[in-house]
């Protein structure tokens, strides 16, 4: 589908979230492979214009995922990334769906400071976002 996609949309901002294979195919359920690929994909049409990274304790702020995405934004290291703690802006809707929303532990100002710092020594473009 990204193919059709690239053709008509000028502006694409991607989520990084879980970076490790097994994670990702337990967790979500996905192949990271077609993730890496999408994303090289994105970057080679110049389109790719914005990285956010939601920042669950849990799962993508884990120091092992934190390694794995810096590692992956050295290569787009032009590319700005967005940071933000996860946010309860679906909580209607999952409560209109009658379901419980997921909630996770929340991240101290200080850990989105310091992730922030370490991607800059790197010379990655971030910034942290409040949602």
């Amino acid at each position: 589908y990204l193919e059709s996609l690239i053709n008509v949309i000028d502006y694409f901002i991607v989520d990084v979230k879980l970076l490790d294979e097994k994670q990702c195919r337990n967790i979500l359920g996905g192949d990271i492979s077609i993730y890496f690929k999408n994303v090289e994909r994105l970057y080679a049409s110049g389109k790719l214009k914005q990285f956010r990274i939601p920042c669950c304790k849990e799962f993508v702020f884990t120091e092992n995922n934190q390694e794995l995405i810096l590692t992956f934004l050295k290569q787009y290291h032009d590319v700005p990334v967005q940071i933000f703690k996860i946010h309860t802006l679906g909580e209607s809707k999952y409560k209109s769906l009658n379901r419980t929303m997921w909630q996770g532990e929340t991240i101290k100002d200080i850990e989105l400071e310091n992730f922030k710092t370490k991607l800059t020594e790197n010379y990655i473009q971030a910034e942290i976002i409040q949602i």
